[in-house]
């Protein structure tokens, strides 16, 4: 039996000198992420201008988070599925303290043309591994609606327009989040 082939994840170097001013190098990274948009949902970010001892810094101070007491971390809770603190899990232990959810508020913006995939980390050896997401969140009353030029007879406007923190009301007391975007709109 063959293995399914390992899936490559596009990656976009953000680091490109003048990219801001260039409107030629803007024009091919701005493709770049909306072609790996559509095809993955996701990619992979190089942005070097971030200097290497903050980096270390950041992850150093996520480290001696981990390396709290077990009942201090447990007081990060949340009634969110896989949010506050999950764990000791047999391979990982998990913190999210932002109660975000943003692949709704993408896919309803693209007017469904941008679905984000399911988040999974594969792990492999013994080493130790950190990962910070860092998100966005809109301001408060804020309306996500698609843009005028996302939908057209061929794109129906699939989600009514809405405020983000209504959603997140009515996504915490929902049930069932599989569909909760398309049951709110």
């Amino acid at each position: 039996m063959g293995s399914e082939p390992e899936l490559k994840l596009p990656t976009i170097d953000f680091s490109i000198e003048d990219l801001e001013f260039n409107v030629a190098k803007w024009e091919l990274v701005k493709s770049q992420v909306h072609k790996a948009l559509v095809e993955y949902g996701c990619f992979e970010a190089l942005f070097d201008k971030v200097p290497l001892d903050l980096r270390k810094a950041i992850f150093l101070q996520v480290e001696e988070m981990f390396d709290l007491p077990l009942q201090t971390k447990q007081r990060v809770v949340s009634s969110r599925p896989y949010h506050g603190y999950v764990g000791p899990l047999q391979l990982y232990e998990n913190m999210v303290i932002d109660d975000v959810d943003n692949h709704n508020v993408l896919q309803a913006w693209t007017n469904g043309r941008v679905h984000t995939p399911n988040h999974r980390v594969m792990m492999s050896g013994n080493e130790t591994r950190f990962t910070i997401g860092l998100f966005t969140v809109p301001k408060p009353g804020f309306i996500i609606k698609a843009p005028e030029e996302l939908v057209t007879e061929e794109h129906p406007l699939l989600f009514k327009p809405f405020v983000q923190s209504e959603f997140m009301k009515f996504l915490h007391s929902s049930e069932s989040t599989k569909n909760a975007l398309k049951v709110y709109c």
